[in-house]
């Protein structure tokens, strides 16, 4: 009967729901493998302990003798906080290691505790710099994210993607992700959650003219979603590629070092083409997508390979 202890299994925690309204209640359930009637378990409140970038654990006060049932709830639960368990079994008892922590996120700001996103804005991109800002009655705080994926989940300090600076973080992301955002103190206290989305900006193009007289200027112009200073432009003809019936995207040569200018001019435009565009910012460069391919049209003799009728809404027909 030593397998218990000398495997010392990890038991895992589940919360339910995650996300709360103030006052809902809330069902932990802990699971350890192989499971046994046996089994006693203890439910724990995590504080946060800044001076060891992790939790202390308390135990709630209803499984201080521990409890045969694997779930517990938590009645009128109203803030952001985190949990875990384990199990014991045995005399003298012999136990599991604690879970991992789960959260339970509240959207409701509290007195204690607050975070503050700027921009404030539902969307944000993969350029933006953001700034998460905790306040409150501590002078002492954390900013963590949890992420989640098909694979796994981790929960992160600020300082391993950000920038700490007193009770703020500062990132930016150079990729699409979603996470939760929250604050701890050094007094234990955790702040409301915010759910963030991060997005790769889109470009949009336009032409004009649209339709052109044989060796007439066009104007390509470039807007990236939720414009901002700082943007580089860059300019492509779209080329058909019917190995993949789609296009690859050639830079136009006034275009390989550049343009800050959000607009670009062809000169002596004769036949019919496509073109695209997309923007940097930062260093190293973060781009949008790119831009749908737009194009100009001649009624003139085309000297294309392809004939007018394949280049349909961007794609190319079989």
């Amino acid at each position: 009967m030593n397998i218990f202890c000398l495997t010392a299994p990890e038991p895992l925690l589940t919360v339910s729901p995650s996300w709360l309204s103030p006052g809902a209640s809330v069902t932990l359930r802990c699971e350890v493998k192989p499971p046994s009637a046996k089994n006693r378990f203890y439910w724990y409140k995590t504080v946060p302990d800044l001076s060891q970038r992790n939790y202390r654990y308390h135990l709630l006060p209803d499984s201080i003798g521990g409890m045969v049932e694997d779930f517990c709830i938590i009645h009128g639960q109203r803030n952001t906080a985190g949990y875990a368990c384990r199990a014991g079994r045995g005399n003298p008892e012999i136990y599991t290691h604690y879970s991992l922590p789960k959260f339970i996120w509240s959207a409701d700001s509290q007195p204690a505790a607050s975070l503050a996103v700027s921009p404030d804005r539902e969307k944000l991109f993969t350029a933006d710099e953001v700034q998460l800002n905790c306040k409150g009655s501590s002078t002492e705080w954390r900013v963590k994210k949890f992420t989640e994926t098909h694979t796994k989940s981790d929960v992160s300090d600020c300082s391993t993607w950000g920038e700490t600076n007193g009770s703020s973080c500062t990132f930016s992301s150079r990729w699409y992700h979603k996470a939760v955002y929250w604050c701890e103190s050094g007094s234990g206290e955790f702040s409301n959650a915010v759910n963030i989305t991060v997005h790769t900006p889109k470009s949009v193009l336009t032409v004009s003219p649209s339709w052109l007289s044989s060796g007439a200027s066009v104007t390509l112009s470039c807007e990236v979603e939720h414009p901002s200073a700082g943007w580089r432009f860059y300019w492509y003809k779209a080329v058909p590629d019917p190995s993949n019936s789609f296009y690859r995207y050639d830079l136009l040569p006034d275009s390989i070092n550049v343009t800050v200018e959000d607009s670009y001019i062809i000169h002596g435009q004769r036949h019919t083409a496509a073109y695209s565009c997309r923007a940097g910012k930062g260093n190293p460069e973060i781009y949008t997508y790119y831009s749908l391919s737009k194009f100009i049209w001649s009624a003139g003799q085309c000297v294309s390979v392809l004939p007018m009728n394949q280049f349909i809404s961007g794609y190319l027909t079989t």
